[in-house]
């Protein structure tokens, strides 16, 4: 466990040279303070979980590599967020973590979906003849959709962060 701690602790202070060195803008596009949330999950989980120790090796030469060269060419970038999203993506499906904010964006874009699935079937009813119903019942389908679908999101963030399921 000590030996994680360490590694951390290096990735942090390589990662925070960048932070005094580099514009706000190059430190979004490398996504670095989500780099640093990844690093220490990868930590926490090395102990049991050999893929987490090789993506420790990888990460580490990540960093290295972004120290050392703060140009890079756009191979070099893509290789990056590649294996970047590698180590999100077994994060994600093998310890069960979720990103921040994760189910607003899904149940949000659920609810809009729903919404105008209801108001296209309004405008199919506006051709009919029904033409208060249609006003009536799917603009407010829409609002309320989308506030309920944010509310459950909201809820099972919440829930996510409590349980320590957050990246």
């Amino acid at each position: 466990m000590e030996t994680c701690n360490e590694w951390y602790e290096g990735i942090h202070r390589r990662i925070g040279t960048l932070q005094k060195r580099w514009s706000p803008a190059g430190w979004r596009r490398y996504k670095l303070s989500l780099f640093m949330r990844v690093a220490r999950r990868v930590a926490d989980f090395s102990t049991e979980c050999q893929e987490c120790r090789d993506f420790r090796n990888k990460m580490t030469d990540l960093s290295e590599k972004l120290t050392h060269s703060p140009q890079v060419t756009r191979r070099e970038y893509r290789s990056y967020l590649t294996t970047f999203k590698k180590v999100i993506k077994h994060l994600r499906r093998k310890h069960g973590l979720v990103e921040d904010k994760q189910y607003i964006k899904r149940f949000v874009s659920i609810g809009v979906a729903f919404g105008l699935s209801l108001i296209v079937f309004g405008y199919l009813l506006t051709n009919i003849g029904i033409t208060l119903l249609v006003f009536s019942v799917t603009l407010p389908a829409l609002f309320v959709r989308v506030i309920f679908g944010y509310a459950v999101g909201h809820l099972l963030d919440r829930r996510a962060k409590k349980q320590g399921r957050v990246i």
